[in-house]
């Protein structure tokens, strides 16, 4: 998973979970105190974001990225 690919729901206000791609385990990372901040600013910025919604508005929460190539071309 790409940064930029990260939503909402895969923040819990301290970790973050991503899911490897090899055996699709769901791994928390520890966020450090400045990634923490950095997230916060987008919590203001969005303040009706959905779980579904990316914490980084690279990615257009209205275009479905399901499919590979869209998804490669867009980042």
């Amino acid at each position: 998973m790409k940064m930029i690919q990260l939503k909402w729901k895969d923040y819990d206000g301290s970790h973050i979970r991503v899911v490897t791609q090899k055996t699709s385990a769901e791994i928390p990372i520890k966020l450090p105190a400045k990634a923490k901040e950095i997230i916060v600013r987008y919590e203001y910025e969005q303040p009706d974001r959905k779980p579904t919604d990316y914490i980084f508005p690279i990615l257009s929460n209205t275009v479905d990225y399901s499919h590979p190539e869209v998804i490669f071309k867009a980042i």
